[in-house]
């Protein structure tokens, strides 16, 4: 997947808590270097998916349904993984 998308999803998913993202956090749950990290939050931001106020990081609505999506299409691939493994079981 692609670091743009995985931070989006993290955004979403630490959002989900009732509070933003740090950095730090980011960081924590992204497998990624870190200057990839700020790299893409950079380019998310430049597209307006992001708004950073500090060190928080706030998904725009383009950016949630972007983070849904992205979401759906990696548990559909994990869903037809699952079921080639059962038939050929």
């Amino acid at each position: 997947m692609h670091i743009d998308a995985q931070v989006l999803r993290a955004i979403a998913r630490i959002s989900r808590s009732g509070k933003p993202p740090s950095l730090i956090e980011l960081d924590l749950w992204i497998h990624a270097e870190p200057a990839a990290i700020r790299t893409s939050l950079v380019r998310l931001a430049r597209s307006e998916l992001v708004q950073r106020r500090g060190d928080a990081v706030h998904l725009t609505m383009l950016g949630l349904a972007l983070a849904v999506a992205a979401g759906a299409r990696v548990d559909a691939r994990r869903t037809v993984r699952r079921s080639r493994k059962l038939r050929a079981a």
